[in-house]
């Protein structure tokens, strides 16, 4: 697999100074997957990024997503919450921009909401998960109304037992 891996990175040198990065960013997500099956995380993770930066720079939002949700995935098994959830939210971002993408974006949030559940086990109680159709902050990812929403400010108060009644929909 070494020289394997060794002979595409020489031929996405060669793509990128010809200019043909998406060329190139598929070299690098094939790079990735070979590291994924051969379970060597950290190096796939290295290689979605690098495809996920190449497809940026051909405006290919469908596969730039692909590449970072692989990465945020790995971060995740990695216990490495904070950037995975970072990367599930700028998915969920981008998702919005695009009218065909939108309705990805309320699963991209709620796995992101999953993870702030896994970093911090004392928010479990102060999740509200509920069916709300003039949920705040929904915004455009409203739909049905399910909508996962943190509520910081009972930790603060003393407790997920102690809770105000101003927490319902």
């Amino acid at each position: 697999m070494d020289k394997a891996v060794e002979l595409y990175e020489e031929a996405i040198s060669i793509f990128c100074d010809m200019g043909r990065f998406p060329n190139a960013a598929k070299l690098e997500k094939e790079i990735a997957e070979m590291y994924e099956s051969d379970n060597q995380a950290d190096k796939a993770v290295q290689h979605y990024r690098q495809a996920a930066n190449y497809y940026q720079s051909e405006d290919s939002v469908n596969m730039v997503n692909q590449c970072l949700l692989k990465v945020a995935h790995f971060e995740a098994l990695n216990e490495k919450y904070d950037e995975a959830i970072s990367i599930f939210e700028k998915v969920a971002q981008a998702c919005l921009e695009k009218n065909i993408l939108k309705f990805n974006a309320k699963g991209h949030l709620f796995c992101a909401g999953i993870l702030h559940l896994c970093q911090n086990v004392d928010l479990i109680a102060s999740f509200h998960l509920g069916y709300c159709g003039d949920a705040p902050g929904a915004g455009e990812i409203q739909g049905d109304g399910l909508y996962v929403r943190v509520q910081s400010r009972v930790q603060a108060v003393g407790g997920p037992h102690q809770r105000s009644g101003s927490d319902e929909c």
